[in-house]
């Protein structure tokens, strides 16, 4: 069995296929994408948004994240340390999602 499942991150749509024997596990598999659309930057609210990966060189650390292209704010998807589940991060005090300011060269 086969469940395909879209994200829209800004304008883009992004397609997630899984596969599993049952409902079940597809179910199963497709709640590890458990971050929600995303519609725009939560500071300066352009859709401009993308979705990338990438390795740290030294140490090997994988990141998802979200970059805004109008104004270089990032979100990072943090992953659950049990399920595999991915998720928007979120501000400890506030419980926003954390969009981060690019910090300056």
């Amino acid at each position: 069995m086969r469940l395909t499942i879209q994200k829209k991150i800004g304008t883009n749509t992004y397609s997630f296929s899984f596969e599993g024997k049952d409902l079940w596990e597809v179910l199963v598999e497709s709640q590890k994408i458990s971050f929600h659309d995303l519609s725009a930057c939560g500071l300066c609210e352009s859709n401009r948004l993308a979705l990338f990966a990438y390795e740290t060189k030294e140490k090997k650390f994988k990141y998802i994240k979200v970059s805004c292209k109008a104004c270089n704010a990032g979100l990072t998807l943090g992953k659950s340390t049990t399920g595999d589940a991915y998720y928007f991060r979120k501000n400890e005090d506030t419980k926003a999602l954390d969009w981060q300011r690019a910090e300056k060269e």
